[in-house]
């Protein structure tokens, strides 16, 4: 699914994020699909799924269970107790063109890990890259606890600081990779 207001070119990547609810079952089910401790699913491809790798992970392991105990272990720290619905973790999602499977993109990756680590405010608890689906792409979780508060909705922003956060991305890292820095659409040129 495209970022709304971005144009997604033939040979372009993207950035984006959302924030994983504890409605939508907490921060333990996007870990499972990140670390792919899930049973297989459409869009994967299995047989290259060796070649999926981490560059960051909070804690000793990096097993969805081993960090999620992390990230407990912090809330109790500040004395945190989640409402129902509260943004527990940020995921940024950085994507290179399908094209790009055969090309060399761990100095992309690794300057994505970079950028996401100054752009957004909280704890970086993983940074994993998958090389097993159609395109090559990365998923970054993040507590955001600040100043001893979890912040999700407040760091999130609307939709003007997640365009601030695309437009950032895209001229720091995106184009200096090699990705075409495209336009913002009106909603009437929209599909």
């Amino acid at each position: 699914k495209k970022p709304k207001g971005l144009i997604m070119a033939a040979d372009s990547g993207f950035f984006r994020v959302r924030s994983v609810s504890m409605a939508r079952g907490g921060l333990l089910p996007a870990l499972r699909h990140n670390k792919r401790d899930l049973p297989e699913r459409g869009n994967i491809v299995t047989t290259r799924s060796h070649l999926n790798y981490c560059l960051h992970h909070v804690g000793d392991e990096n097993t969805p269970q081993a960090i999620n105990r992390a990230v407990n272990v912090i809330l109790a720290q500040h004395d945190i107790k989640p409402r129902k619905n509260a943004c527990v973790a940020i995921e940024a999602i950085f994507s290179v063109p399908a094209s790009w499977h055969n090309r060399d993109n761990q100095a992309f990756f690794a300057a994505c890990l970079g950028w996401i680590t100054e752009a957004i405010a909280g704890e970086l608890l993983s940074f994993d890259i998958h090389l097993d689906e159609s395109a090559p792409h990365a998923h970054a979780l993040i507590l955001p606890v600040v100043d001893g508060k979890l912040k999700g909705s407040e760091i999130m922003g609307g939709k003007g600081n997640i365009y601030r956060l695309q437009r950032a991305f895209a001229e720091s890292v995106g184009v200096a990779h090699g990705l075409p820095l495209n336009k913002r659409l009106k909603h009437n040129e929209r599909n």
